[in-house]
């Protein structure tokens, strides 16, 4: 499984920019189901092809999040870029 990710704590009121240069699938996933999506079991999240950039995603409830980009197998020489903008 080829894919990369960041660890953000994020508000509820939070918007989360992803810009990239290649369409991709991006997940977001709260700390246990990430934990059973690193060993392949069945799990929970938020996600979307991302083929416009820059994207927005809303964060569904406050917490820590794991911004996952899964690159299908593909290898992962892409430019990406992931910015929390707080709303208040």
């Amino acid at each position: 499984m080829k894919y990369l990710y960041r660890e953000l704590k994020m508000s509820a009121s939070d918007i989360l920019q992803v810009t990239l240069d290649k369409d991709t699938c991006i997940k977001l996933i709260d700390p246990p189901n990430y934990i059973k999506y690193r060993s392949g079991k069945d799990y929970h999240c938020y996600s979307g092809l991302i083929t416009t950039s820059p994207s927005y995603l809303s964060v569904p409830h406050a917490g820590l999040w794991h911004v996952v980009l899964d690159l299908g197998g593909y290898s992962p020489h892409m430019r990406a870029s992931v910015e929390v903008i707080q709303r208040k």
